[in-house]
């Protein structure tokens, strides 16, 4: 577990730094095209909150 957190670490660090760096940029996301800084993190957001529901660890009637 501790390793898989390391490595979500590194990988959060790595994005951040990155759009950092290169202010402004979008990347390509195969389903919704090409999205910026912030509609990345609202991407992102979302997909872990529905895979906190579907694996129980918060009430799915919560909204976060």
């Amino acid at each position: 577990m501790q390793e898989a957190i390391n490595e979500y670490n590194k990988q959060v660090t790595a994005f951040i730094t990155y759009f950092e760096n290169n202010k402004g940029t979008t990347l390509t996301n195969p389903f919704f095209g090409e999205l910026s800084f912030e509609e990345w993190t609202h991407l992102l957001h979302k997909h872990a909150v529905h895979h906190s529901k579907q694996f129980g660890l918060i009430n799915p009637s919560e909204s976060i």
